[in-house]
């Protein structure tokens, strides 16, 4: 597993557990990945959206393989979280020279 890779598996279970989610589709993306995944916003009945919260307290990458309609939010969300060195910008080394970033150990 990457770095902070169980912590942020650790966070999104703990904020996810018992919760009712609505998940959304984009309009400017297909539904699944290269991989198959089903790709949907995640949003808790109180509005959060997870996807953006994740990237914002440093637990994941925008992801910028793709265009999406958040793209340009969830890039800001992460400079923000780099500048502000939350989660795995404090925690590891990050390598952002391919298309998918990479967490190492520091």
């Amino acid at each position: 597993m990457q770095c902070f890779g169980q912590t942020a598996a650790d966070f999104t279970t703990k904020l996810l557990s018992g919760q009712k989610v609505r998940l959304e589709a984009d309009a400017r993306d297909s539904n699944r990945d290269k991989y198959g995944r089903l790709l949907r916003y995640v949003y808790l009945a109180d509005g959060t959206l997870v996807n953006a919260k994740l990237i914002a307290d440093g637990y994941g990458f925008a992801y910028t393989g793709f265009d999406y309609t958040k793209i340009d939010d969830f890039r800001q969300l992460e400079a923000t979280a780099k500048q502000d060195k939350l989660g795995l910008w404090q925690a590891c080394r990050v390598d952002d020279t391919q298309i998918v970033k990479q967490t190492i150990a520091r």
